[in-house]
């Protein structure tokens, strides 16, 4: 098992209620598990067989981080996706859960939209749309960051990357990167 593994992962962010919002690791597509505004969904994966171990949709609520994304979840054995639902600009993250997301991959795309609320304000910006993926558990990540931001969106955002299966003694570990070039 010496070969590196690409998977390719879609995630989209819905601007809107009719809008799309999923995940789709190879053939598997995730929805999440309710549909509401002004929302984040966080789904949790395993890296070694890419099976959705959590999924929660948390509604205005932009500095509050899940109890077990913060709890049993947050191990490096686990990655996150973030995608969002007709989110206003004046829940951009904020307080922990920007720590959080920070902690997990987030990078200069949530710095953007954290940028354009406190200089221009949620009044001008609209509804933002914003997806990452990362690997869980504490510290700063060593993995590439994995993200996308839409300010004043008026369609789904999509964020195409790649999870990278690499070798260990008890099998693989994907981890999330950006989209990797096209092999001939």
């Amino acid at each position: 098992m010496s070969d590196i593994i690409e998977v390719p992962i879609t995630i989209a962010s819905a601007p809107g209620a009719n809008y799309l919002c999923q995940v789709s690791i190879a053939a598997t597509t995730y929805g999440p598990p309710s549909i509401q505004d002004n929302s984040y969904w966080f789904s949790v994966y395993d890296r070694s067989t890419l099976a959705q171990v959590f999924s929660v949709v948390q509604a205005f609520k932009a500095d509050t981080v899940p109890a077990d994304l913060a709890g049993k979840f947050n191990t490096t054995q686990y990655f996150l996706v973030v995608a969002t639902r007709t989110l206003q600009s004046a829940y951009v993250p904020a307080g922990a859960l920007h720590a959080f997301l920070v902690d997990s991959g987030s990078s200069t795309e949530l710095k953007r939209l954290t940028q354009s609320y406190q200089q221009i304000g949620c009044g001008r910006l609209g509804i933002v749309t914003y997806a990452m993926a990362g690997v869980l558990g504490p510290g700063q990540p060593s993995h590439a960051s994995v993200e996308a931001s839409s300010i004043s969106a008026n369609t789904s955002q999509f964020l195409q990357a790649t999870l990278l299966g690499i070798p260990v003694p008890t099998g693989r570990l994907y981890n999330p990167t950006p989209l990797t070039p096209p092999t001939p």
